[in-house]
């Protein structure tokens, strides 16, 4: 390959690349691909690097950033990261007293059963609360345990149906611990969750503290984003970008042009001279 198609390669990549910004880091492969595939299907344009370590990185434009961030929050990604019991109970040379074996106990107890629980399809985030009492002993049986389960789920899933099995599956992980004794409360999330969001930065704007933006009497409240490290009013986003977009080509071209010169100067040093 000449040098001159690995120049525009380069310079090609190099135009790519600072367009997107990084949205998650240290991602698994099927955490990046889950991601990925939301916003795809959304219509966000992303990609993903492999670092040398084998984590992912997750890159979107950078117009589209506080959306995608939406998007995934609403879709419950990325996952929460659970501990399992043989990580909460490595042992490090200490001893631990009786109740803070049973405290690490049920928080591992906790930690699994939201991980299992999480894994059902249709369900964004999950939680369960293992209560223990201060003289359980795993030797004990019948021991008065209760738990609850907190489960935040997709509107079009009927995560309802199965509240029993998940009453049972959470009933039978815990010694001790009676089907009456388990809560499990189901809220679908609302699609419109972040207009909350938007209205606390629409108020933010009214604020006279310092560091924040006065609106005056004849402007209006709004929501305002990041580009290139700018923050602007959002209808003011998209022409700031166009306008990077823009002033970036014209660098390349410039690059480029001098690159062309340079080399063709070069090559007609080369050539031989007619005497």
């Amino acid at each position: 390959m000449s040098f001159k198609k690995v120049l525009l390669l380069a310079c090609a990549t190099l135009l790519l690349v600072s367009c997107k910004t990084e949205l998650y880091t240290g991602l698994s492969e099927r955490e990046v691909n889950e991601m990925l595939a939301v916003l795809i299907e959304n219509g966000i344009s992303s990609s993903k690097e492999v670092s040398k370590d084998k984590t992912s990185t997750l890159l979107v434009e950078e117009g589209d950033f506080a959306k995608a961030v939406s998007l995934l929050k609403r879709n419950g990604l990325p996952r929460t990261q659970f501990e399992n019991i043989g990580q909460i109970f490595k042992k490090e040379g200490l001893i631990s007293s009786p109740m803070e074996e049973r405290a690490r106990f049920a928080y591992g107890l906790s930690q699994e059963l939201s991980d299992t629980i999480s894994q059902i399809d249709g369900v964004l985030q999950a939680r369960v609360q293992v209560v223990l009492p201060e003289n359980f002993s795993p030797l004990e049986r019948n021991v008065p345990s209760s738990a609850s389960v907190f489960i935040r789920h997709k509107p079009d899933a009927n995560i309802s149906k199965l509240s029993t099995q998940i009453k049972l599956l959470v009933t039978n992980s815990v010694e001790g611990l009676v089907y009456d004794k388990v809560s499990v409360a189901l809220f679908p999330a609302d699609d419109q969750s972040t207009n909350s969001d938007s209205a606390m930065a629409a108020n933010a704007g009214n604020r006279d503290d310092r560091g924040t933006m006065s609106m005056s009497s004849g402007g209006s409240a709004g929501n305002y984003t990041s580009v290139a490290g700018f923050r602007v009013h959002e209808d003011s986003a998209n022409s700031l970008l166009l306008t990077l977009y823009l002033l970036g080509g014209l660098a390349i071209m410039a690059i480029l042009t001098l690159v062309f010169l340079l080399f063709g100067r070069s090559t007609n040093s080369n050539r031989p001279q007619l005497r």
